[in-house]
């Protein structure tokens, strides 16, 4: 996989998260349209999102306390609930979400997914980046209520 669909300054950023993490034990994925991208989606990405469990997002916290905007905190909206992180590393905005939940049919929450066994691993630039397959982020976005992203993600399944 290249990198060329991502922003040099994206790549960059990248290059930093993936330093920072190499000694942590920290199960992390890149989601969102960054994560998107760098497999082959024509998308213009606006930030960095990460999923890891609330552990995760504590050590994000402590390895990135300087670039840090907002402090973990617990989110909710109508679809979707996690423990919640912002960061700037190097003018990117990067989101961190752990324990992410999405509402079920019968309006009760998923169970958080098991990351460490859905995660896959593609070469970006020189760096291992640890992502979802599309089929996931397909469903994720769908139970998100994003059926714009989910019909993206579809369309280029289809056509791939």
């Amino acid at each position: 996989m290249s990198a060329s669909m991502l922003p040099p300054e994206f790549v960059e950023a990248l290059r930093k998260i993936t330093a920072r993490l190499a000694e942590s034990d920290v199960v992390w994925v890149l989601t969102g349209s960054a994560g998107l991208a760098i497999k082959g989606i024509p998308l213009t990405p606006h930030d960095i999102d990460i999923q890891t469990d609330r552990t995760g997002v504590e050590t994000f916290a402590r390895l990135f306390a300087d670039e840090m905007v907002k402090a973990p905190t617990f989110w909710e909206s109508e679809h979707t609930r996690s423990w919640f992180a912002v960061f700037d590393i190097d003018g990117v905005k990067m989101e961190v979400m752990g324990d992410m939940q999405h509402r079920d049919e019968e309006d009760g929450w998923e169970e958080p997914p098991n990351l460490a066994a859905l995660r896959l691993t593609i070469q970006v630039a020189e760096m291992r980046i640890p992502t979802l397959s599309l089929d996931y982020e397909e469903e994720a976005y769908r139970s998100m209520g994003r059926h714009d992203k989910a019909a993206l993600i579809g369309q280029y399944l289809r056509i791939c």
